[in-house]
């Protein structure tokens, strides 16, 4: 979510001068529209949280979905939400939430939702391939996986932090954004992270998934499953497909 501005300082004030504005075709349709997206996120996926939450079997499934709904909540809440106050509505924002929200949390959700998706789509992996060695996983298992994700989001999300900025502008508003020396290296890094990476390893999954279920098929439901046990020993458990004599 890079966004640098072309800002020139003008010399009787510390503010900004952002040239002539200009007005934003169907600027009143489109800042509803936005306001009517960050509800849907808000409420659609909190109304997710409390249906999952309810559950009175808890599934690992549900787990996982559960928490990046969180994730997709957090964007809707640290950034669609205050974006669209401030900067379609009120047109100015205001210092400290610029900083905190724009500068640091909305790339932080952004990039969580992101990998918690893959992660998602690992512990899927992980259940085809290795069916009762996912049975055997605790919860340390589980929060360790979505530990990952918002950690890595959050180490991603500090240089965004380190190069927020808000300023005043001659024009009486406040802006917020990102000031990056190469703001097209930063775009090119955020594909990269948030589509192109995601969407290979999702993939690849997929891909293995469907391999092995095929493989499955062939060799009959009831194939043996080999399983590892905590001291590194594995075995076989399971029934071989039985062959029908002539």
């Amino acid at each position: 979510m890079a966004t640098n501005v072309t800002r020139n300082v003008t010399n009787d004030s510390q503010c900004f001068d952002l040239g002539p504005i200009k007005k934003e075709p169907f600027g009143g349709l489109i800042k509803w529209i936005a306001l009517t997206e960050a509800a849907g996120i808000i409420i659609l996926n909190t109304l997710l949280i409390l249906l999952l939450a309810r559950r009175k079997k808890p599934s690992r499934m549900a787990f996982f979905v559960q928490h990046l709904a969180i994730a997709d909540l957090s964007v809707g809440v640290l950034y669609v939400l205050p974006d669209t106050i401030f900067s379609r509505f009120l047109h100015s924002w205001e210092k400290h939430l610029c900083l905190f929200l724009y500068g640091f949390c909305a790339n932080i959700t952004i990039f969580a939702s992101t990998f918690l998706i893959v992660v998602l789509t690992i512990d899927r992996l992980f259940v085809i391939i290795r069916p009762i060695s996912a049975s055997m996983t605790g919860k340390k298992y589980r929060y360790g996986l979505v530990s990952c994700a918002w950690l890595l989001a959050i180490i991603i999300g500090i240089p965004y932090a380190a190069h927020a900025y808000f300023s005043c502008t001659v024009q009486g508003i406040n802006i917020c954004g990102h000031d990056f020396d190469n703001t097209k290296a930063v775009v090119v890094a955020e594909v990269f992270i948030n589509v192109v990476i995601p969407v290979i390893i999702i993939s690849f999954c997929y891909t293995w998934i469907v391999y092995v279920i095929k493989r499955r098929e062939k060799a009959g439901f009831n194939a043996p499953q080999k399983v590892r046990f905590s001291d590194g020993s594995t075995t076989l458990i399971g029934n071989f497909k039985k062959t029908e004599s002539s």
